[in-house]
């Protein structure tokens, strides 16, 4: 099973900690607590995925898919940590 729980889904936690770098970690640190206090600013949103992009984690800047309900707001993705919401 390696990094997936029971149902297939990837565990946070033990993904992030094997074959990431420090500055990697970090990043995912700071994306999951901009997503923990409801979101960050464009500004910030944009540093973020900027700061992702150079250090080659999977991100998506500022985005919304309307005809969804769970991602229907603005938000982003940086690395593991999805639907990062833009205020």
């Amino acid at each position: 099973r390696g990094a997936f729980n029971e149902a297939g889904a990837i565990r946070v936690g033990e993904f992030i900690g094997k074959g990431h770098t420090p500055d990697q970690r970090a990043l995912v640190s700071l994306a999951k607590d901009a997503k923990k206090s409801g979101g960050v600013s464009a500004d910030d949103a944009n540093a973020l995925v900027d700061w992702a992009e150079e250090l080659g984690l999977n991100n998506h800047g500022i985005d919304a898919h309307p005809n969804r309900g769970f991602g229907s707001q603005p938000h982003i993705n940086v690395g593991p940590i999805k639907h990062i919401r833009v205020r």
